[in-house]
């Protein structure tokens, strides 16, 4: 009777391998077969990338960053950048995790860049600006006002 087993194993990290199959049977006889693969490296993936819409200047903004990789040995660098839209600059800062910042009024966008050891890179751009009010202003909402 032939069988065609399903072997699988799963790559800790990319690069290039070698497979050996060895097959027997009940009588002791066996075969050999081998097969060179190569693992290519797979990027970051950001998973979480939270913040609020509205915040008063001066309160502390948390900024919620995940990330993972695929690679089990890989190890992974995450920074923030802030900018103001049309300021043409912005500011790197370290991650993951939770952060808590303090912004001055304006309008903000946050963005996750995620690096592997391997170069692989991720970036990864809020779905919304942060606007930062003053603590005085009219358009505060509610929730927010003192």
């Amino acid at each position: 009777m032939t069988r065609d087993p399903i072997v699988g194993h799963i790559y800790r990290n990319n690069g290039s391998y070698r497979a050996t199959l060895i097959v027997s049977d009940s009588l002791g006889a066996a075969d050999t077969s081998n097969a060179n693969t190569t693992i290519a490296n797979v990027a970051p993936e950001v998973t979480v990338l939270s913040f609020p819409d509205t915040v008063v200047a001066g309160t502390t903004v948390r900024i919620e960053i995940r990330y993972s990789d695929p690679g089990l040995d890989d190890t992974v660098r995450a920074s923030i950048w802030v900018w103001q839209p049309g300021s043409g600059g912005g500011t790197g800062l370290p991650g993951p995790g939770f952060v808590e910042l303090f912004f001055a009024p304006g309008e903000y966008g946050i963005e996750v860049i995620v690096e592997d050891n391997d170069g692989a890179v991720t970036v990864r751009q809020g779905d919304h600006l942060l606007t930062v009010v003053p603590a005085t202003s009219p358009s505060l909402p509610r929730s927010l006002r003192s």
